[in-house]
């Protein structure tokens, strides 16, 4: 996990963790389904923000594949036409 990724999560889960007790304190509903969607939001960017960077390496070790697999190809062809 990436440092930011470690922080959204953290930042999310304490303003949760805050809304609860702060709702016991002073009850109000909306303010703790305010809270508690406001830590939800922080914690799916930080879901998304982890999945985006494990995408990019995907789609890198995915292309390297293709660009090996093409000059292999080349080499074969080139062997081909010389016979």
């Amino acid at each position: 996990m990436h440092n930011l990724t470690k922080a959204l999560g953290g930042i999310g889960g304490a303003i949760i963790l805050f809304s609860f007790i702060w709702h016991i304190v002073y009850p109000n509903p909306s303010q703790l389904w305010i809270t508690i969607f406001i830590g939800l939001i922080i914690i799916g960017f930080a879901y998304v923000y982890e999945w985006m960077k494990r995408f990019q390496k995907d789609i890198a070790e995915h292309n390297q594949r293709i660009d090996s697999m093409d000059i292999y190809l080349k080499e074969k062809l080139e062997k081909l036409d010389k016979k």
